[in-house]
């Protein structure tokens, strides 16, 4: 499949922003630093160290949507390619990756400081419940017209196990009068959510299926779990330390929250 097509297998959208969790109304605005911010966060949930080898299908389908994110954020990150795609829309990336599950982490791990799986839990337990998160929940179900199945797709710390409590937030923001309800925004049943379960586990096998195609083309020799176990030392650095460091001015560091 080409790169538009895993887009709409995986993401269920072709639109770069909206994989990366930008609103692409504004996309004049997001400049290399919101868009590397974007990535940032977006990796963060795919990362294959954040799962372990016994959760088979599910990291693998977070390593194909890592791949995806990574190769989105190449071309939003180069100012020509960035151009032409926010002018036409053309990706220039109609081709198979050629780069691989090994060339994107390797990159990645160039981008950024090395980083381990309690790390990345750490930046998402700050991430969920915050004041960002509630803001990107408002903006993901304007963008969605409320369709929950596609907010679940764009939203971080959300997936068919915790839909339920997206649900319950949702309804609380039509409640108290952030959000406006669509005709899309439906309440979840059992029957629903069991039809999700039945989506995303078909869904993983066949993300499972196409990256041991693409591993086949690469004639790699060495198995994901070699790949992924490549890290660096431990930071001792807390994960919104990193992140303050990475993407702001600096500044003072506060005791009370924004």
């Amino acid at each position: 499949m080409g790169f538009k097509d895993d887009c709409i297998e995986l993401f269920k959208t072709t639109n770069l922003y909206n994989i990366l969790g930008l609103d692409d109304k504004t996309s004049g605005k997001h400049n290399k630093s919101i868009i590397k911010k974007a990535y940032y966060r977006k990796s963060l949930e795919y990362h294959p160290d954040k799962f372990k080898e016994e959760d088979g299908s599910e990291k693998t389908l977070a390593t194909k949507k890592f791949q995806i994110v990574s190769k989105v954020y190449s071309i939003l990150d180069d100012d020509e390619r960035k151009q032409v795609y926010d002018e036409s829309g053309n990706t220039g990336e109609d081709d198979e990756d050629t780069l691989g599950f090994n060339g994107w982490y390797s990159v990645w791990k160039k981008m950024f400081k090395p980083i381990t799986k309690e790390e990345i839990d750490a930046y998402l337990a700050t991430y969920i419940d915050s004041d960002e998160q509630k803001q990107d929940i408002v903006m993901c179900y304007n963008r969605h017209k409320g369709d929950i199945l596609l907010m679940l797709e764009s939203l971080i710390g959300f997936d068919v196990s915790n839909a339920s409590e997206l649900s319950d937030i949702v309804n609380e923001m039509i409640k108290d009068g952030t959000l406006e309800k669509t005709k899309k925004w439906k309440p979840l049943t059992a029957a629903k959510i069991k039809k999700m379960e039945q989506a995303k586990a078909k869904e993983s096998i066949e993300a499972e299926e196409a990256l041991k195609e693409i591993m086949k083309k690469e004639k790699s020799n060495n198995s994901l779990e070699e790949m992924i176990l490549a890290r660096g030392q431990k930071r001792q650095n807390e994960m919104i330390l990193a992140l303050e460091t990475k993407y702001c001015q600096p500044k003072r560091r506060k005791t009370s929250k924004k």
